[in-house]
This record gives structure tokens, sequence and C-alpha cells, in this order.
């Protein structure tokens, strides 16, 4: 049974982007959570929530996770990973 509703984490940078896009265009279903006033512009609005993580599992279940989270600034890193 392939995987078809893929929680997307980092869907607004560069790598999640593209990500998300290669998602769709093999005909996943994606939820992307993502911060208020992150730059959507370009991603379908049906993918995002504003909305935490665990706020958006408890209303759609998921069979996959993908993580494009990454520091802006390098200095938060440990952070972002871990």
């Amino acid at each position: 049974m392939m995987a078809r509703t893929v929680l997307l984490l980092g869907a607004t940078g560069t790598i999640g982007r593209a990500t998300h896009e290669v998602l769709r265009s093999a005909g996943y279903d994606v939820v992307a959570p993502v911060r208020a006033g992150s730059v959507t512009t370009g991603l379908p609005v049906e993918t995002l929530r504003a909305a935490p993580v665990a706020e958006v599992l408890a209303e759609r279940p998921v069979d996959a996770a993908i993580s494009c989270l990454a520091s802006r600034t390098g200095l938060d890193a440990w952070e972002v990973d871990y």
C-alpha cells in the first residue's frame, strides 16, 4: 500500500517547495502546516494550514511525514535538528 497523504514540514523553503511540487505531481495529497506570515506565493492554498503540527494531525491523519525544515541563519541549526 502506497502512502497517499504526506505531512510536509518546511514547505515554504527552497527545498520544501521543490519537494511539494514533486509530491503533488506524483499524485500525493500534501498537508503543509506553515507559520503565520510565511511567504506562500506559488503554493496551492488547499495544502496549507497556518496551525501547529499537532492540531493539523488531529484533524487529518497522514501516511508519511517529510521534513524540509532548515535553519535560516545557521545559528539556530541545533534547535531545528533537535
